[in-house]
């Protein structure tokens, strides 16, 4: 978890030590003893905490293999009724996704690692590890139940990318030849359907979620 921006590389080590120090015993810290299993803050007091020292507006989950809509809001079922949410409690905390938080704007975006790949400058900093940024991993401890016994689990969460590249420049990738997906709406003979020349129908993040929370 490094960056050349001095603002961002303080948000990751604040988020660190939250992480690793904070639930841990000062006592035996200040006595030189180790851990053998050091504490990790709940799910619950980290999401919190990340939502407040990032400034998390608004949240947006990608959906990589949507042409119209290659990011969905995140929407939550509570007593019959649906409702968008921008807390990022809702947002699905697993080993394989990328929490990109675009920190001028407030905003995070839960990314699949197969929506990374078909963004070039996030594929050569997050994927092929170019250039001296990296992400930070989350961890937390989860509580679990086994024949009525209560245990604390360490869990593996999302990497954390803080930037702040404009979101325009995010351009998409273009597909390679062999990848051969037919718009086959409306089309009654489907060996007639053009063949889609870009994975979205926009050029950049930007434009998607502006047209997509426009609409």
């Amino acid at each position: 978890m490094t960056s050349n921006d001095k603002e961002i590389q303080t948000l990751y080590n604040k988020i660190n030590n939250f992480i690793y120090t904070t639930f841990n015993d000062g006592d035996d810290e200040a006595e030189g003893k180790v851990q053998e299993h050091p504490k990790k803050p709940k799910f619950w007091d980290l999401h919190v905490y990340l939502q407040k020292i990032l400034g998390i507006e608004k949240i947006w989950q990608s959906n990589s293999i949507n042409y119209k809509k290659p990011f969905i809001e995140v929407r939550v079922h509570k007593n019959d009724r649906t409702y968008c949410s921008n807390n990022i409690k809702d947002l699905t905390w697993g080993e394989n996704t990328y929490f990109v938080v675009f920190i001028e704007y407030g905003l995070l975006i839960s990314m699949t690692i197969n929506m990374i790949r078909k963004v070039p400058i996030l594929r050569s900093i997050l994927l092929d590890e170019n250039g001296n940024d990296k992400p930070l991993r989350l961890k937390y401890s989860s509580q679990l139940y086994r024949n009525e016994d209560e245990f604390q689990m360490i869990m593996e969460g999302p990497k954390l990318y803080i930037t702040r590249l404009p979101l325009h420049s995010l351009l998409f990738d273009k597909p390679n030849d062999d990848w051969y997906i037919r718009e086959c709406k409306n089309f009654h003979e489907e060996d007639k359907a053009p063949i889609l020349e870009t994975y979205f129908k926009y050029n950049n993040i930007e434009e998607a979620i502006v047209n997509i929370e426009w609409y």
